[in-house]
């Protein structure tokens, strides 16, 4: 590659690459920067108004950005990716179908590293639709040289990113035989909604009793039925405002976020239990209490127990 310097009353050699804009009279862009010139551009420029030129003459070993970049791009695209025409300078890569982004992250770094190329991707695992943008490559100059290109053709060999289809597989769903239809209604149509767009399918849904033996029976049964996934929902935290309180053993720490009535402090004792079952269903929010009851609080006119220390 070989800059030049064109000044009026001269024309450029053919094949050589426009490195800049030529406007029009009139204003806007006549040829834009980057342009292989053959004859009918030669044939614009000397219709144009310009004083000065500057291009750059392709050597032997030169290649220009566009078939460059389609080059690289195409050696990206593996397995559910396509090419795009190029956009903004560069060819955008795109999912063919539903899955997951994988290539190797090293070796798009080691792309990146050679002089010229630009390779950019979302990051490995992402979950990619079809036709969406998942990478892309560019040339940066005008020109590159073919064994630059060359070696980033060795590096994508075989198509280094690709998107992996989800694997469709069947699955059985077991919930507590508690929970009310119309909660239990909803949840299936948006576990069905989710299932779907992975592209598996909700064989099952079956009440079990919140015992082991149960559960245990439930789960054979499903892989009895051909369940390839099995998705268990067990109600097993206290709700706020339910009046089912877990035990003391499997509360967090005091510090741990509070699931007491509104205290603002969020703080736990051990006796959390018997308080909560004192004070009313829904309290107001600047009342604390958790740690300890004050006869202000909207406890139904019980006498508030008297404050302990947490361990």
């Amino acid at each position: 590659m070989r800059a030049m310097r064109i000044e009026r009353g001269q024309l450029p050699p053919a094949g050589a690459v426009l490195a800049q804009n030529v406007p029009k009279p009139e204003g806007g862009v006549a040829l834009d920067k980057g342009r292989v010139l053959g004859a009918e551009e030669l044939q614009r420029l000397s219709e144009l108004s310009w004083t000065e030129l500057h291009v750059l003459a392709l050597e032997p070993g030169d290649v220009h950005e566009e078939a460059a970049g389609k080059r690289l791009a195409a050696a990206l695209a593996g397995d559910g990716v396509d090419v795009e025409p190029q956009s903004a300078g560069a060819f955008p890569l795109v999912a063919r179908h539903r899955g997951l982004l994988d290539y190797d992250p090293a070796l798009l770094a080691h792309l990146n590293e050679i002089e010229d190329l630009a390779v950019y991707a979302r990051p490995p695992a992402s979950i990619a639709s079809e036709g969406e943008r998942i990478g892309g490559a560019k040339i940066v100059p005008f020109v590159t040289r073919e064994e630059r290109l060359s070696a980033a053709e060795r590096i994508a060999s075989g198509g280094l990113l690709r998107v992996r289809r989800f694997l469709p597989v069947r699955v059985a769903a077991l919930v507590e035989d508690s929970v009310e239809e119309r909660v239990l209604s909803r949840a299936r149509r948006a576990l069905e909604e989710k299932l779907a767009f992975f592209g598996s399918k909700l064989a099952t849904v079956e009440r079990v009793p919140l015992v082991s033996e149960a559960l245990v029976n439930g789960l054979r049964g499903a892989l009895r039925s051909g369940a390839e996934l099995r998705w268990t929902r067990w109600t097993l935290r206290w709700s706020r405002w339910s009046g089912r309180a877990r035990p003391w053993r499997s509360m967090g720490s005091r510090r741990s976020p509070g699931r007491s009535c509104g205290s603002p402090t969020r703080g736990r004792c051990r006796s959390w239990a018997r308080r909560r079952a004192a004070c009313s269903p829904r309290p107001p929010r600047s009342i604390s209490c958790c740690r300890r009851c004050s006869p202000e609080s909207a406890c139904r006119g019980r006498r508030s127990p008297p404050s302990e220390s947490a361990d």
